[in-house]
């Protein structure tokens, strides 16, 4: 798609007008920006790789514009009556760049689906460990060379399984969604594994003895392997969500947006828009460059 901000003439038309115009006497000055017909979009697509990867900006290029599409939670396996992850989250964005500036790249990557009595990996970018049923689903993210994290989408929830089973939540946001936990864990007042906000991660809500761990900055809670029941692993984000209890669902990991003081000119983080369970975040880099039309 070409967005026309200059130019829709040829050179070769100019020219043709300033010889008609200097055959009536007329003078005509032919700017060198007359050959600039439009802008052309250039896009970069940053799948997961499960490492950190890079991107540098071009000659010539001021602003960029980003899509980041946070992991879905684990998929927990039928054959422990699981249940599907909750989605990542989106966030989109227009920043401030200069030639040569380096950014890393986050690209979230989905949580590891059940596996019996054993520890099931949260996915790269901050998804939180289960176990027994799935792992949170990592954040997808992008940094400045000096490490600051500007803009964030946050990862889904794992999904749960076995008897006491809920589904992941979804992350994404100013606040990844909750969990919920079957009624019949009221009586110990548990609640739900809450999902990360601006400022803190998500809780574990439940006065019952739990494996299950509050979310942190980047990182969703895990479920430790030792402890009386296991449960998936709380998505990544700005702040990750809890892990789920019992195997109930655990919550989605917050995004966000990095704002003026980092060249964030414009920003929204919307939860559940990303990635669904099961599936692999990305990151999408999109910047315009001069086009010159000699025909």
């Amino acid at each position: 798609m070409h967005m026309n901000t200059i130019s829709s003439f040829s050179v070769r038309t100019l020219i043709r007008a300033s010889i008609v115009a200097t055959g009536l006497g007329l003078f005509v000055a032919v700017s060198p920006l007359a050959a600039l017909a439009d802008l052309q979009t250039t896009s970069k697509t940053f799948g997961a790789t499960g490492s950190d990867q890079f991107f540098t900006v071009p000659y010539g290029v001021t602003s960029l514009s980003v899509t980041l599409v946070g992991a879905g939670g684990g998929n927990a396996s039928a054959a422990y009556f699981g249940l599907p992850g909750g989605r990542g989250g989106r966030t989109n964005a227009t920043i401030d760049v200069r030639p040569g500036q380096k950014l890393k790249i986050i690209a979230g990557r989905t949580g590891a689906g059940s596996a019996g009595y054993a520890a099931t990996p949260g996915g790269y970018g901050g998804g939180g460990n289960g176990y027994g049923c799935s792992g949170g689903g990592g954040r997808s993210a992008i940094r400045l060379s000096d490490g600051i994290e500007i803009l964030t989408a946050g990862g889904g929830g794992g999904g749960g399984c076995m008897m006491n089973r809920t589904p992941g939540a979804d992350g994404g946001g100013l606040s990844g969604a909750n969990a919920t936990v079957p009624s019949s864990y009221a009586i110990y007042g548990c609640t739900e594994a809450g999902g990360g906000t601006q400022t803190e991660g998500g809780r574990v809500s439940c006065n019952l003895a739990t494996n299950a761990e509050s979310g942190s900055h980047f990182r969703g809670g895990n479920v430790r392997v030792e402890g009386i029941y296991g449960g998936p692993g709380g998505g990544g984000g700005w702040f990750g969500g809890a892990g789920g209890h019992g195997g109930a669902g655990a919550g989605g990991g917050s995004g966000h947006c990095g704002g003026y003081d980092y060249d964030v000119s414009s920003c929204e983080t919307i939860r559940g828009a990303g990635s669904p369970g099961g599936i692999d975040g990305s990151v999408i880099i999109r910047w315009n460059v001069p086009h010159y039309n000699y025909n």
